[in-house]
């Protein structure tokens, strides 16, 4: 007679990042099969399953991913709750082609240049 043993069932909370595979949302385990015995969250995409222990979500979504020798044009995500204090990032969302009117995403992704240029105008407005 064999015993199948059953894997933990784990429990997930949604971060605010988006897979650089699918766009879907990224998600940390918080128990049942993370951290690892080095100490580091699970995370793994719920669109596409893509998963890695690390120190941040980073090694699955766009935060910091920027074509080779294009370091200028790095990416963040971040969410379109973003917008209510900080209107003037809708052009920037939309550079990236997010649209933060869409009613299935809550994540976006904007190029980091375009972030910083986009808070020194705001900030320099009068």
């Amino acid at each position: 007679m064999t015993t199948a043993t059953r894997a933990p069932r784990r429990t997930y909370a949604l971060e605010d990042h988006m897979c650089r595979v699918c766009g879907g949302r990224i998600m940390r385990c918080v128990s049942g099969g993370g951290p690892t015995g080095g100490g580091n969250p699970i995370y793994e995409c719920s669109g596409c399953g893509a998963s890695r222990a690390a120190m941040g979500p980073s090694d699955l979504c766009w935060c910091g991913f920027a074509h080779r020798g294009q370091d200028d044009f790095a990416y963040e995500c971040l969410p379109f709750s973003i917008l209510k204090e900080r209107p003037y990032l809708r052009d920037a969302f939309l550079a990236c082609g997010c649209d933060p009117d869409s009613r299935r995403a809550v994540i976006g992704i904007v190029l980091v240049r375009d972030l910083r240029n986009a808070t020194r105008a705001a900030e320099s407005a009068p």
